[in-house]
């Protein structure tokens, strides 16, 4: 008797060791049989998170007031798409202002109210087109209106006349400042010839609208400074001038010292009026050469001395408006580039007379 029970469990327990086949599972292609079971973990307001509550889910992007501060303007997918829509600021339904298959961002609303400027691209490639919408009637103009040259960061002048933004083309890395003036229907360059290596961004504009503030960043992130540029002539004036004193601690102090006081090699700041006198006269940059671009083409050619040509063009500049400035030549704020060096004045420009070797 127990033997057969025995004999009895050891074939159960084999039986339950063997390999059993499965059906294979079935390949669901009608989106009608995709379902979400109710979860009460998931419970909103008594309603189950259905898919095709989930995928109603819709967001709000960028917003802006209106002047009067009773509207307010934002881009939200409420349609399935990212258009602008406005809203009382007191609360109330949306209405929807623009219509498009195309994305709309960076809102900024006219101070004399009269239209909403934004951004909207093609596609999603990024290459941006500036846009203004009428919030009372809805029509839409495309100011811009350059497939090739992505326009951005709208920015309204206080007096509502002028639109400053920064343009790239599509083959370039370098952000330009632009304004365009809605009275003349014109656009003007704020900002040209930048070089490769920097970007203008988050132009800025003063109480007056006469000016602009922008910030130039380098591509690679190791330097950026604050400028300020006038609208009527476009002259741009830098307000935080470091890169030059960058430079010179870099390529120049080891071999002239402390801010040009020279050692082991030659003085190149101060002796301003010590070439005429009794006592022996101190020869540096401020106080001997004739000329600033004189400066500029020995700096680029023979410095520094053990790199020589090794600096770019812009390092040459920097380093030349450091030493300028520190013999006192110009502003600390002064920018040098081919323009204005070669309007500098150098106290001893007429310190000189013509030789001639013929009798």
């Amino acid at each position: 008797m127990r033997t057969l029970i025995l004999f009895a469990t050891v074939i159960s327990m084999s039986t339950l060791t063997l390999p059993q086949s499965l059906p294979a599972p079935q390949v669901i292609t009608d989106p009608k049989q995709i379902t979400s079971k109710p979860n009460a973990n998931v419970e909103q307001n008594q309603q189950s998170l259905s898919i095709e509550r989930l995928y109603m889910t819709r967001s709000v992007g960028a917003t802006t007031w209106s002047p009067d501060g009773k509207t307010i303007a934002f881009v939200s997918n409420i349609s399935g798409r990212n258009n602008i829509w406005v809203v009382p600021a007191e609360g109330g339904w949306p209405t929807q202002l623009t219509v498009s298959d195309q994305r709309q961002t960076h809102l900024t609303w006219s101070p004399d109210g009269k239209w909403i400027a934004y951004i909207s691209d093609y596609d999603g490639d990024e290459q941006w087109d500036i846009f203004f919408v009428s919030p009372k009637t809805g029509q839409v103009v495309n100011i811009t209106n350059t497939r090739e040259i992505s326009e951005e960061s709208p920015t309204w002048s206080p007096n509502g006349r002028y639109l400053a933004y920064t343009v790239k083309p599509k083959t370039s890395s370098v952000f330009e400042i632009d304004i365009f003036d809605t009275l003349m229907r014109d656009t003007k360059h704020l900002t040209t010839g930048t070089s490769k290596d920097k970007m203008n961004v988050n132009p800025i504009w003063s109480v007056d609208s006469k000016s602009i503030a922008y910030t130039q960043h380098q591509a690679k992130g190791t330097n950026s400074n604050i400028f300020v540029a006038e609208v009527a002539t476009g002259q741009s004036t830098l307000l935080t001038p470091h890169q030059g004193e960058a430079v010179y601690a870099a390529k120049c102090l080891g071999c002239h010292g402390e801010k040009g006081a020279g050692k082991p090699n030659d003085q190149l700041v101060g002796g301003i009026g010590t070439l005429t006198g009794e006592h022996a006269p101190v020869k540096t940059v401020g106080s001997f050469w004739p000329y600033a671009t004189t400066l500029f083409d020995y700096v680029r050619r023979a410095m520094p001395f053990n790199a020589p040509r090794s600096l770019s063009s812009d390092e040459v500049y920097a380093v030349c408006a450091y030493i300028l400035q520190l013999n006192g030549i110009i502003g600390e704020n002064a920018v040098m580039n081919a323009q204005t060096l070669a309007k500098v004045q150098m106290p001893n420009r007429d310190g000189f007379i013509p030789f001639s070797r013929q009798k």
